[in-house]
């Protein structure tokens, strides 16, 4: 049976399991606290006012495999300081099954590490977005040469990613990088646009460790008010297209409650907002360690079922704080002209709820 490796969050726990073997469940690996390997810094160094790295401040939030090279990809969201590194990676032959792996920053610490200017940003969201640069569009094969004039390690930081998206048939990752340092409700830096960040997947990456940047685009300042809750990406390959003809949906799950769409092939961006993204008030609430907490989650993942005869497909989404389950065509996700809400009634209709 294909092995399929699933993670799950108890915080301040985290443990990850994969593998279905007799209607049970194996134990892969096991976190009672996240480690990094040879970290650059101590942890006492400051970062601005806050120290490099406070150990009880790291919780996992996503992670992903892949088989190709080996390599697990996992993320740590920045929703509290001293993050030494939001995106990671192990390298799976290094560890026995059952162990702790120790992460280390992907592609690696340098793009990780925060800078001390950032927490002189601003937490009002429509006064920081007036002095960022615009995003930038960029045409097919725009990469081969991308890095003429370009230094990421100067020109961007890796600031808080929460979920990887690999795609196994072109060997990419891509990760949403929301630019924020949300520490609380009343401070939040927002120090960077929210921006989408592809990576070569190579199959000798556990060796070299090397990930080149392939592409790096900012969502545009005009489709997003909150960027908070960009954690979900889905790739869709268009049919009989090369790796750069594929569609992503990214969703907001937070204040925006979108789905954005992007053409990778044409640098383009759209965003759809329809009533069944958002999440019920009534079914926000829960109850861990009996405290209780409310967490209005919108649009999560949205799963892909299988293309007809154009390449379309029914596109199954939900959102967080629902028991709703709902459908819509690729069809309609792909046709810049319905977005934001210029589509026909049905377009985003309910199937069933969950239970």
């Amino acid at each position: 049976m294909k092995k399929v490796i699933q993670f799950c969050v108890v915080l301040p726990l985290f443990c990850a399991i994969g593998g279905v073997k007799n209607n049970g469940v194996e134990e892969m690996y096991y976190w009672r606290e996240v480690m990094y390997e040879n970290l650059p810094l101590n942890d006492n160094a400051m970062i601005g006012k806050y120290p490099y790295h406070i150990p009880t401040n790291n919780d996992v939030y996503g992670a992903g495999y892949h088989a190709k090279s080996g390599l697990m990809l996992t993320t740590v969201g920045r929703i509290r300081p001293g993050v030494p590194s939001s995106l990671n990676g192990f390298c799976v032959s290094d560890y026995e099954k059952g162990s702790s792996p120790h992460f280390w920053g992907f592609p690696n610490y340098e793009m990780n590490t925060l800078k001390a200017s950032f927490y002189e940003g601003t937490t009002d969201y429509s006064r920081s977005r007036s002095f960022r640069r615009k995003a930038q569009k960029y045409s097919a094969g725009y990469y081969n040469h991308f890095y003429g004039n370009y230094n990421p390690l100067e020109d961007f930081s890796i600031v808080s990613v929460y979920r990887p998206n690999i795609d196994d048939v072109c060997n990419r990752l891509y990760v949403m990088d929301t630019g924020l340092l949300h520490y609380s409700a009343t401070e939040v830096y927002n120090v960077q646009n929210p921006a989408l960040i592809v990576f070569d997947l190579p199959s000798n990456g556990c060796q070299t460790r090397k990930f080149p940047v392939i592409r790096r685009v900012e969502i545009p300042n005009h489709l997003w008010n909150d960027p908070t809750g960009f954690c979900y990406i889905t790739h869709d390959h268009q049919p009989k297209g090369s790796c750069d003809d594929v569609i992503l949906y990214i969703a907001n799950s937070f204040g925006d409650n979108s789905l954005t769409v992007y053409d990778y092939k044409k640098g383009s961006f759209w965003t759809f907002n329809d009533p069944s993204f958002n999440p019920i008030a009534a079914e926000s609430k829960i109850v861990f360690n009996y405290h209780n907490y409310e967490l209005p989650v919108a649009i999560v993942n949205v799963a892909l079922g299988w293309p007809d005869k154009n390449g379309n497909r029914n596109a199954y989404y939900f959102p967080a704080a629902s028991t709703g389950e709902y459908i819509v065509s690729t069809e309609v996700l792909k046709d810049r002209k319905r977005a934001p809400s210029n589509y026909s009634p049905g377009d985003f209709s309910l199937i069933a709820y969950r239970g």
